[in-house]
């Protein structure tokens, strides 16, 4: 019959020729997402002939599939909100049961020219009792226009959904960069992003001493392995690797052997099989956590570095600038400056907030490379949090959480309840935020006490000074002095007479009142006035 695959028999033969005469390429996914039919044009379109295109699984995915067969239809596979939620009964969730009508986004095949993408209708085929049999695809029969870079917020809303965009985007981002690394991992739309790409492109090219620098987190491993594994397929230029977080004496000297036997036996052979220009051409030392090197650990990469000068490459990784150790006496400066021949630093999560949700949609991709449930990414709250957080832990904390989140869900997305409730909780204290830092001035608080213990004794005592010392246990020409130091003779004993004034109201006109017969510092205490107030908040004020 024509292109059809051999499973096409199962089809009536009428309706597999006119779906083989369509200009359009069609195929049938299974519930198990298995490719059980594909039309000639689906065939053509995909690079396949009907005797290799049988059991085929698509995952949604844009890495490589695990079984290299299923690379050719990875990126056919219908969005997982389309399939069952693992109910038993094989009936549809209520979440997959809400998705009405069929569903219009982007497929997408990875030619040698370029990924090409299409628009695409899925139909869900259900028996009567509301059990899915499978999906149908229908391809258009003219590919969308590509921009030369990926960008995942073009995707037209009404046709495309967020996770489903995403998707499509890493798949070209992939493509795009297939021919400069030897993974596609470094993600992101960001201007950084795409610095980073360009910047490692000629590093890799070169055999210079290269140093990674960035905070924890940011990918500075990754980074390292990329450009140390681009162009070391041949045995000659293996790469040694050496943890300097738990380097002692003895691993560092195997790792140092290793490279040096490849220099040996390099030289022993003359002149080596020429090799691309793209390709190391020097046996490569990978020293990760470089600044963490200590003691006699460090002497040893230092000798062996005087030792094989130009014979092999470095590649390291810090948290901070060599240079700026050496600076500091924490480093020494000779391998601080023969190491940083190029430099490149690497920023925070929280300094590239664009690049969150490619990445967070990588991460899930990756995982469903390896699992029955597939996810199509995060449904608009979820996403929400992700762009929200500060992400301390920077790459390697969004990449813990979206695994968590990813063993966690049920259903075609990852939702809010999904994520970790440690990762919950610490966007709602983000959200809350630090309380100010306040500082206590002790010299202020106590000198503001004993302005209001003073003011007191003068209240009670109705500006006599004398009776006020006594009130506070002090002397009156001590008293006398911290008024002036607190600028309350003058004000204190105006408000006083104020007072005394105040209470002689309502007396005959022009009749004094006895505070104004005489001053307040003549007036003699009485008993009734010697409530004495607590000395002890006096003894260390002066």
């Amino acid at each position: 019959m024509g292109g059809s695959m051999k499973k096409s028999r199962k089809f009536n033969r009428s309706l597999g020729t006119y779906f083989d005469r369509s200009a359009e390429p069609i195929y049938l996914v299974s519930a198990d997402r298995q490719i059980v039919y594909m039309n000639a044009a689906c065939l053509a379109w995909v690079g396949l002939d009907a005797d290799h295109a049988d059991d085929l699984q698509c995952f949604f995915t844009s890495e490589d599939t695990i079984e290299p067969k299923d690379d050719p239809v990875k990126g056919l596979c219908p969005p997982p909100e389309l399939f069952s939620d693992s109910h038993d009964d094989g009936t549809l969730s209520d979440q997959t049961q809400s998705i009405a009508g069929p569903i219009t986004t982007s497929v997408f095949v990875s030619l040698p020219k370029g990924t090409e993408t299409r628009p695409a209708t899925f139909h869900r085929l259900l028996n009567e009792e509301q059990q899915l049999l499978g999906v149908l695809g229908v391809v258009s029969a003219n590919c969308e226009s590509n921009s030369s870079e990926p960008n995942a917020t073009s995707a037209d809303p009404s046709t495309s959904s967020q996770s489903q965009a995403l998707h499509t985007a890493l798949a070209m981002l992939r493509q795009h960069h297939a021919d400069n690394y030897a993974m596609g991992n470094l993600i992101g739309t960001s201007p950084f992003a795409d610095r980073l790409r360009r910047q490692t492109a000629a590093i890799i090219g070169l055999d210079a001493e290269t140093v990674i620098t960035g905070p924890p987190g940011s990918g500075r491993e990754h980074l390292a392995r990329t450009i140390a594994a681009s162009g070391t397929e041949s045995e000659d230029f293996s790469v040694a690797v050496l943890h300097c977080v738990l380097a002692d004496d003895e691993l560092t000297q195997q790792s140092i052997d290793q490279v040096a036997n490849q220099i040996t036996k390099r030289t022993r052979r003359g002149r080596a099989v020429p090799v691309a220009s793209d390709q190391q051409t020097h046996p490569i030392l990978l020293l990760l956590d470089i600044d963490k090197l200590i003691g006699s650990a460090l002497l040893l990469v230092e000798s062996f570095l005087k030792r094989s000068g130009d014979a092999c490459r470095v590649i390291a990784t810090s948290e901070t600038s060599l240079v700026e150790l050496a600076t500091q006496n924490k480093f020494p400066a000779g391998i601080a400056h023969q190491l940083t021949t190029i430099e490149v630093p690497l920023i925070s999560l929280a300094q590239r907030r664009e690049d969150i949700p490619l990445m967070a949609q990588a991460f899930v991709e990756h995982a469903n490379r390896s699992r029955e449930h597939q996810l199509g990414g995060f449904d608009d709250a979820s996403m929400q949090l992700l762009n929200e957080f500060h992400w301390p832990g920077n790459l390697e904390q969004l990449q813990q959480v979206v695994t968590a989140a990813c063993d966690h869900a049920t259903g075609p997305k990852i939702q809010v309840d999904d994520l970790p409730d440690s990762f919950r909780h610490a966007v709602q204290a983000f959200r809350i935020g630090d309380p100010e830092e306040t500082t206590i001035d002790l010299t202020q608080w106590i000198e503001q006490l004993e302005l209001e213990l003073i003011q007191r004794a003068l209240l009670q005592s109705k500006g006599n000074k004398t009776k006020a010392a006594q009130l506070l246990s002090i002397s009156r020409s001590r008293l006398i002095r911290r008024m002036g130091h607190f600028e309350l003779s003058a004000s204190t004993e105006e408000k006083t007479k104020g007072k005394t004034k105040g209470k002689a109201k309502g007396k005959a006109k022009g009749k004094d009142s006895p505070s104004d017969q005489s001053t307040p510092d003549d007036t003699p205490p009485t008993e009734s006035d010697n409530q004495m107030i607590d000395p002890s908040a006096f003894e260390e004020l002066e």
